[in-house]
């Protein structure tokens, strides 16, 4: 069955505010989830700066230079360490909902940059005016600003809390606890920023 020019337009009229519709409703979603896991982290992360003098007092500092445990993991330590790791187990669902949002966003800009070549191909009045017209040119790529980056960063802040708390509970060295935030900085770095499925987004998000 054939189709007529005009129900061609207007079939591509209707993909167009499809696709946008359909990219708005990404955009506020990723706003969204952002928006909720940055208000619970600060809350959270509150919670365990005010837990912190209850766990660790400056008694402890002398068992920091002879590195000698002067207490054992106690309630409030069990306490901290469940609000630390259910934000973090949080945020890495977060980061994850928000890469593959990306994948998508990228998708319906392509889908809408496909649909303004073919209609301006086949119905622009002046062709060479609507080859020439870009109201969206290509943007410079983009680090460390996307809403999973941000993500990213907070779950690697909060890992970094996690791992110095967890091992100053257990050994309370300030040299040892240092040397553990450090490798759960690159180890996090590792993990959230170098993914399959962030290499995929991120290759996504620069092809704009």
């Amino acid at each position: 069955m054939s189709i007529s020019k005009d129900d061609f337009k207007e079939f591509l009229l209707e993909e167009y505010r499809a696709f946008t519709d359909s990219l708005h409703k990404s955009e506020q979603s990723g706003e969204a989830r952002l928006t909720f896991f940055q208000t619970l982290s600060t809350a959270i992360l509150g919670i365990v700066t005010l837990l912190l003098p209850k766990a660790f007092s400056l008694d402890d500092l002398p068992g920091n230079i002879n590195n000698k445990p002067t207490h054992n993991i106690e309630l409030v330590h069990i306490v901290i360490f469940v609000l630390l790791l259910s934000i973090l187990a949080i945020g890495v669902v977060i980061q994850n909902r928000l890469k593959r949002r990306n994948l998508i966003t990228t998708q319906l800009i392509e889908g809408i940059k496909h649909i303004r070549d073919v209609y301006k191909r086949g119905f622009a009045i002046n062709p060479e005016i609507a080859n020439n017209y870009d109201p969206a040119p290509k943007l410079p790529k983009r680090r460390f600003t996307s809403l999973s980056d941000i993500a990213g960063i907070i779950n690697i802040v909060v890992t970094t809390i996690t791992v110095i708390v967890f091992t100053y509970s257990l050994t309370p060295n300030l040299i040892t606890s240092s040397i553990a935030g450090a490798a759960a900085i690159i180890a996090a770095i590792m993990i959230f920023f170098r993914s399959s499925l962030f290499k995929k987004s991120k290759k996504a998000e620069d092809g704009k």
